[in-house]
């Protein structure tokens, strides 16, 4: 059993219930079609250098723009120890210029094509997406190979001290924010010291003042590499000119290793862990964490589809007994979150000041044990099914849909070695029944080995939740 109690200073701070409406008429039609419907996966080749790097190509010639996605297996979970944030820091300073092609000149050409370059860091991959017209393909294939070959050799230490100096005063700025610690306390009691999700993906500020140009530029030299990559090109263009491209920029850019923790040993259980943050808000928020499984595991997508069936749209089987009939909650969340080395079921809820979070505790026990017993029928789950099918289409479509199917096909190839691996998972949906949903509850919502968070206005930890 852990135990944390800790006092936060800060702001008030009104947090918005976050619920997914689904219109009617939508939903209706999207209903008819998902009983037979299987889930649009973006057609791709894939092939390999001899360096290591994958490639995927996706063509559309519906329309005239093309997306360039590079991902390393290089996220948070990679930060060396007393180092953390180093990911998140080398990710935004790798966007800024190459060995070879200055700052001013990367805006100049975005501005002229017209395009865009973005990156993001999660705790498992750092990846980058371009995104221009089509006859600027070879350009950004020029730059992203520019940054994987010298990159490091752009960057000063002044340019790396002015960086980590924003992002400590960006903090000191944020100071008064309630809950501004609330996840690196939560990580600290799902993990043991050392693991390599205990952090979050901004790091630790003291880290961060002690990092220097040598840590970044060592950071890119060992993971942007092309044996630690996977690219995916997506849009309009021709497919052997493509690979001579790809070929031209990047055949020639040395391996390097690739980076894998290997599988890493069980975590020990919880047990009935609990945690006390007191906050200066006007309401209190609790948070059940269940451990469960990782990105790549049989029962992946049965979690996530358990997750859109409690508290995904209005009709939610939480919704209306926790909400609608529960004068103390304001709102509920509840959604799998999984990574490559492991996974957690969260269930969040919103409640008034009022609220004596283990009253509301005790509410939903008694819910989900009768949800795994009895209150799913086989007509939710294929309700369900439309909503998660929904829910992909809106993640694939986004910014005209190169953007984001590129982005979920290279995650998915350089993480699980598929590219087909998200649309793939809403396929799998399609098979499941009430059952398979009742034995999710019964196998991973165990209120014997979990953690829950009360979050309590300062002074009222008579509010909260401890299990001894």
């Amino acid at each position: 059993m852990r135990h944390m109690h800790c006092i936060a200073f800060g702001s008030r701070l009104f947090l918005q219930a976050m619920r997914t409406t689904i219109i009617s008429l939508v939903l209706a039609f999207a209903a008819i079609q998902a009983v037979t419907a299987q889930v649009y996966t973006p057609s791709f080749e894939k092939y390999s250098l001899e360096n290591g790097l994958q490639v995927v190509l996706h063509q559309d010639t519906t329309i005239r723009s093309i997306v360039l996605n590079v991902a390393y297996n290089a996220g948070s979970a990679y930060d060396p120890p007393g180092k953390h944030g180093l990911a998140n820091l080398t990710g935004s300073l790798y966007l800024v210029q190459t060995g070879e092609i200055p700052a001013q000149d990367l805006l100049a050409i975005q501005y002229k094509a017209p395009g865009k370059i973005s990156g993001r860091t999660d705790v498992d991959i750092f990846s980058t997406s371009s995104a221009f017209p089509s006859n600027y393909l070879e350009t950004a294939l020029w730059i992203e190979s520019s940054r994987m070959k010298s990159a490091s050799n752009a960057l000063t230490e002044p340019m790396v001290q002015d960086a980590i100096a924003k992002i400590i005063e960006s903090r000191k700025e944020q100071a008064d924010v309630p809950m501004k610690d609330l996840s690196q306390a939560i990580y600290a009691n799902l993990y043991p010291e050392g693991y390599p999700y205990r952090h979050t993906i901004g790091g630790d500020t003291a880290h961060m003042a002690t990092l220097t140009s040598k840590d970044v530029n060592s950071f890119m030299d060992r993971f942007y590499v092309p044996s630690n990559a996977s690219i995916t090109i997506g849009g309009y263009f021709d497919v052997d000119e493509t690979k001579q491209w790809v070929k031209k920029y990047f055949g020639t850019i040395p391996a390097g290793k690739q980076a894998a923790f290997g599988k890493l040993p069980p975590l020990p259980e919880l047990g009935k862990a609990s945690m006390i943050m007191e906050e200066f808000i006007d309401h209190t928020k609790m948070f059940l964490v269940f451990p469960t499984v990782p990105l790549d595991h049989v029962d992946e997508p049965a979690l996530e589809m358990l997750g859109t069936l409690l508290a995904g749209s209005i009709n939610g089987k939480l919704i209306d007994p926790l909400v609608a009939k529960n004068p103390y909650v304001t709102s509920v969340q509840a959604y799998q979150s999984s990574q490559l080395q492991d996974g957690n079921f969260w269930i969040v809820l919103d409640c008034t000041i009022e609220a004596r979070l283990p009253d509301v505790l005790y509410s939903v026990q008694q819910l989900i044990e009768r949800l795994g017993a009895v209150l799913i029928e086989d007509e939710d789950v294929a309700d369900t099914y439309t909503l998660s099918m929904l829910g992909l289409a809106s993640r694939m479509e986004r910014l005209g849909g190169l953007d984001g199917r590129c982005a979920l096909m290279n995650k998915g190839n350089l993480l699980t070695d598929s590219p087909a691996f998200y649309s793939t998972m809403v396929d799998i949906q399609r098979l499941l029944n009430a059952n398979a949903m009742k034995e999710m509850i019964t196998k991973y919502l165990s209120f014997e080995n979990y953690l829950v968070v009360s979050v309590v206005p300062s002074g009222k930890t008579d509010q909260a939740v401890y299990e001894p």
